[in-house]
């Protein structure tokens, strides 16, 4: 039975965070910023979603890759 748990338990995880990739598509956000504004919201703080241009700048990760949305670009 705990197998079984362990299965559902990572299937919510990966189902919660599809919805959560989603968002960040659908609302033309990166991920981290996403992140910040429900982090703010849930304290109360006063926020905004900062949409990203089309032209806007990508960073680059730790890896030496380009980010953009969560994925890496080579």
């Amino acid at each position: 039975m705990q197998i079984e748990e362990k299965k559902q338990a990572s299937a919510d995880v990966l189902f919660h965070y599809s919805k959560f990739v989603m968002a960040c598509i659908g609302n033309q956000v990166r991920p981290c910023d996403l992140r910040l504004h429900l982090m703010k919201e849930i304290s109360g703080i006063p926020t905004s979603i900062k949409r990203e241009s089309s032209q806007a700048a990508a960073s680059p990760d730790v890896m030496g890759g380009v980010v953009k949305l969560g994925y890496r670009q080579t």
